[in-house]
Formats: C-alpha cells, structure tokens, sequence
C-alpha cells in the first residue's frame, strides 16, 4: 500500500521536474540541466544503492558522460538528457567509448521517447536500447537494473 503511494508521488514529482525542464528549455535556459545531474546522481544513488559520481568533478566538461561509477561491479556511464534523438543517443555513446565494456543508461528527462527505427552502434559498451533508454517517469516503479 506505502509503496504505491511512494511510487505515485515521486513520479508525480519527477513529471514535475519534467515539465520543468521542458519550459527551461523552450526559453532557452540550460542551467537547470546541471541542477537535474546532480539530483539524479543523488537519486539514482539512494534508488538503486549506486555510487555515481558527476562525471565533471572527476573529468572538467567531460563530454558524453554525466555520471560515472568505476569499480568492482564493473563501470556504469549514465547520459542525463532532455534531448532524445536518435543523433544525441548515438553521439553519446561514441564519447562513452573511452570506457570500453561499461555499462550505458541514457535517462531521458522526458515523459516519453520517439520511436527509433534504427539500432545504435554501441561502441564496446553493454547496452540494450530497449531496457537502458529510460524516459523519467519510468524510474521509479517500472524499475531499471544494472
């Protein structure tokens, strides 16, 4: 019964940050972008019981990677994004490639995804475009794993 309740609401609120980002980006204002990593690393973290650190801290603009875990499990490289085109996938995972056999998650700051026809080159990293392309929503009872 509580974990229901838990799910409606933070998915509720994660459509918030959604929607958010949406009218960010249509005015052009990018920074909240940044502040949206930094949640879902926290979230992510506390969700999952990962240890995702901001890519940044670690490597200056690091291009392609949000957030990164390197360690025993093997790496994990997370791609936090309000654009979910084919192109922006695709372009992140080729700058990901610096972490061969890392597992890729592209979590789409959107409530839904286009529908690609194309599969994605992957670059040596392990991922399923079909269970590691996750729209927010999704997070929170439709689940994801490593």
């Amino acid at each position: 019964m509580y974990n229901e309740i838990y799910c409606k609401q933070i998915s509720m609120r994660l459509a918030e940050l959604v929607a958010e980002v949406r009218q960010s980006s249509a005015s052009n204002l990018h920074s909240i972008n940044v502040h949206a990593e930094n949640f879902f690393r926290a979230f992510l973290n506390q969700l999952f019981g990962w240890r995702l650190s901001n890519a940044n801290a670690i490597e200056p603009n690091a291009a392609g990677v949000d957030l990164l875990y390197r360690g025993g499990a093997g790496d994990l490289v997370v791609q936090v994004s309000s654009t979910t085109t084919h192109e922006k996938i695709q372009k992140s995972l080729e700058k990901s490639a610096r972490f061969p056999g890392a597992h890729f998650l592209f979590l789409a700051i959107d409530d839904h995804l286009p529908n690609y026809q194309k599969g994605f080159e992957k670059h040596g990293l392990v991922f399923d475009q079909k269970k590691k392309i996750l729209v927010t929503p999704r997070l929170v009872c439709g689940g994801v794993t490593r």
